[in-house]
């Protein structure tokens, strides 16, 4: 391994996995505290026999969104240290169970709803099991179980069904990541909208996190070549792009439809500025994970997830 960088524990990689693991673990929480002890805050924007299924649907996105993270990272990083777990943990589902259940028991909203249903709060199994899941989503374990479920299930498909997913998976992302951010948007308002000013700062930072999120999975090399024939159309396609946004801000009366134009233009701005630099980081972890793959078949004696 001639590449230097081998250190797992440090890095921007690292801290983005913590800081949104904790975010995570601490929107869950107050969303699930609020769901047994502070019925009130929700009353008067939702109907609260609906309420654990808006807490159960915004635990999935989240776990959805931090699974993102988890694939974009895996994408650019350049530390050999962390590609080196990454391919022992596939390569060895014993310790993939392990450090599940580590993290599921480190979290503290599994834990809280464990205890809710050894109280004996809900009286019906289907309740029971919505507090279950909803305490296993928003913890730590799920987006893992995600991540390396997705690994394992294209590991058996052949190259052209992987292709086809593939491209279902990246409109996927694209359709999904600005309707996701618009119930942020309409959650957020309706719910601290007495501090509107704050609620404006959370959202914008969620927004940019789902963003950021899906474009390193977005940017490939048909996408690199989509934008270099855009580049070279540029200057009739900005002032277009301009006129139609400056359009819908101003004649349309629908928040939702400004807000996901709004969204899709940063985004697709984002994704021209990102897709040369993003390119390049690619490129250098790609020849890093052949390295490392190679390196963990022969250490597994051959038997190993193959890396697609």
């Amino acid at each position: 391994m001639t590449h230097k960088r081998t250190c797992m524990f440090w890095g921007w990689e690292n801290i983005i996995i913590l800081c949104l693991n904790l975010f995570n673990c601490f929107t869950g929480f107050v969303l699930i505290f609020s769901l047994y002890f502070w019925e009130s805050l929700a009353e008067t924007v939702l109907d609260i026999k609906l309420l654990p299924v808006y807490i159960f649907t915004a635990a999935l996105n989240f776990s959805i969104i931090l699974a993102l993270v988890y694939f974009s990272i895996f994408s650019i990083t350049q530390r050999t240290g962390m590609l080196r777990y990454i391919y022992d943990l596939r390569c060895n589902s014993a310790k993939r169970r392990k450090l599940y259940a580590l993290a599921l028991f480190l979290s503290p909203c599994f834990l809280f709803n464990i205890l809710v249903i050894l109280s004996g709060t809900f009286k019906t199994p289907m309740d029971n099991l919505i507090t279950l899941l909803n305490g296993a989503y928003f913890s730590m374990a799920f987006p893992l179980i995600l991540v390396f479920a997705v690994w394992k299930f294209m590991a058996y498909l052949s190259e052209r069904c992987e292709k086809i997913l593939k491209g279902i998976f990246k409109l996927t992302v694209f359709v999904l990541l600005p309707l996701y951010s618009c119930l942020v948007h309409y959650f957020v308002l309706e719910l601290i909208k007495d501090l509107y000013y704050y609620s404006i700062i959370f959202e914008v930072l969620i927004c940019l996190v789902v963003m950021l999120s899906g474009i390193p999975l977005l940017i490939d090399e048909k996408t690199s070549k989509l934008i270099d024939c855009i580049m070279s159309k540029i200057l009739w396609i900005i002032p277009a792009w301009f006129l139609g946004v400056y359009w819908v801000c101003f004649n349309v009366q629908e928040d939702w439809i400004v807000f996901i134009t709004l969204y899709l233009s940063v985004m697709l701005g984002l994704i021209f500025l990102l897709s040369s630099p993003i390119m390049k980081l690619k490129a250098k972890n790609i020849e890093l994970r052949r390295e490392v793959e190679e390196m963990c078949i022969n250490q597994n004696n051959g038997v190993c997830i193959n890396n697609k």
